[in-house]
């Protein structure tokens, strides 16, 4: 029987797994990408949450549980094995699409109104050893991306810089800094302090006291919460709209409304504390400000992940150089240096390359 690769949720926790779905005589077997069998969804139990057909995902629900599956093959294989979820034609269904668009936006956009005061109370609500342990599973499933670089001297080295960053800063959680073999500029700050720095962004660092910007900025972000508020928020309207209106893109436009609202004011306080820990560690930020500036410089088409998903470059790099910061010494000495940027020397190539870039 056909199979096919899918993304999973398994609708008990909000972590997206890719699955192998195959059609069969009477269900659809879920197993590990990797291998290893997962579940089986028979068609009585199964309906239609959206059909793009040959223009997009089709998406799949069984109670909570969500299947999305982009290759264009697989309705047709679909359909032919369970004819009853061939979905009607366009000029009966186009009435009711568009009211239930109407629908779904104007409930959308009331949600992401009470949005920043929901989230804001249930975030307090966290103990950090929970947001610790949200983080570490959120990095473990990062991996599907590349594989973690560990080398033993090079970790030290970031361990040492993270150590020198964080030794004044009072975060509430023991921060944890790793490094992805994934050709890909960016940096991801996790629940708990848990931060990825991606391979691309460490080759494209001139210095340590480069990395050490990006890697203050991405501890800011951690010891505000804001990876919790911002997943809380994305989460909880796509949930809400879920249950009100049924699966549809209103799940994606809840996380675009709930982007919108943080992330211009996060990156701005990210940026600013960023300062601040570069200068209780002694850190110049010169080259924060200078990493900014030359990845600023990068052609559009071709522009860095970590300035693409982020507002207003150019306003970050003047609030950077409005608020430069005098360093004592170099962030790292030369040969913690040399070793942090051969880190990954022994990992293999990652499977994703520059085009599958991953948001921020």
């Amino acid at each position: 029987m056909p199979d096919f690769l899918a993304s999973y949720v398994d609708g008990v926790s909000a972590a997206r797994r890719r699955v192998r779905a195959s059609v069969g005589e009477h269900g659809i077997a879920l197993a590990k990408a990797e291998g290893g069998y997962i579940t089986t969804w028979s068609y009585d139990e199964i309906s239609l949450v959206q059909d793009e057909g040959s223009r997009g995902p089709l998406r799949l629900a069984r109670d909570l549980a969500r299947l999305t599956v982009d290759d264009p093959d697989f309705p047709a294989a679909l359909y032919a094995a369970a004819p009853r979820l061939r979905p009607g034609t366009p000029s009966r269904r186009l009435p009711g699409a568009l009211a239930a668009i109407a629908v779904s936006v104007g409930t959308v956009a009331a949600l992401g109104l009470a949005l920043p005061w929901l989230t804001e109370g249930a975030v307090a609500l966290i103990p950090i050893a929970a947001e610790e342990r949200l983080g570490d599973r959120e990095v473990a499933d990062l991996q599907i991306l590349g594989e973690p670089c560990v080398n033993a001297a090079g970790q030290a080295a970031l361990d040492r810089l993270v150590d020198r960053l964080t030794a004044h800063a009072g975060l509430p959680f023991h921060a944890k800094v790793v490094v992805e073999s994934v050709e890909i500029v960016n940096a991801f700050a996790f629940p708990g302090g848990r931060i990825v720095v991606l391979r691309g962004l460490l080759d494209e660092s001139k210095s340590a006291d480069e990395l050490a910007g990006v890697l203050a900025h991405e501890l800011t972000h951690a010891s505000k919460r804001h990876a919790l508020r911002h997943q809380m928020a994305s989460a909880g309207i796509g949930v809400l709209a879920e249950m009100v209106l049924g699966y549809s893109t209103t799940g994606d436009l809840g996380a675009f409304i709930a982007e919108l609202t943080y992330s211009r004011s996060e990156e701005a306080e990210a940026d600013a504390g960023a300062l601040v820990l570069l200068r209780e560690a002694g850190i110049s930020s010169a080259g924060f400000a200078d990493f900014f500036e030359r990845l600023s410089h990068t052609t559009e088409a071709s522009i860095p992940t970590y300035l693409s998903n982020h507002p207003s470059p150019a306003d970050r790099l003047a609030a950077v150089r409005a608020g430069a910061v005098e360093g004592t010494t170099p962030a790292l000495a030369p040969t913690d240096w040399n070793a942090l940027k051969r880190i990954c020397a022994d990992a293999p190539p990652s499977n994703v390359t520059p085009s599958r870039r991953k948001r921020s």
